[in-house]
């Protein structure tokens, strides 16, 4: 387990929180995309990439 935030995960990150944002304002029924539904994919991701990942 790595916790720390390296360039990439945080890259990472930032990707999906945009295209999470994009994805609710262009293509989603319902516009609500308050803070929590707009961060907890990427939030998510980055847990399950930390649990898998090596230390160095």
């Amino acid at each position: 387990m790595n916790f720390k935030p390296t360039k990439l995960k945080v890259i990472f990150l930032v990707l999906v929180i945009i295209l999470d944002y994009l994805y609710f304002h262009y293509f989603s029924i319902d516009k609500d995309s308050n803070l929590v539904i707009t961060l907890a994919p990427g939030i998510f991701i980055y847990l399950i990439w930390s649990l898998f990942e090596k230390k160095k």
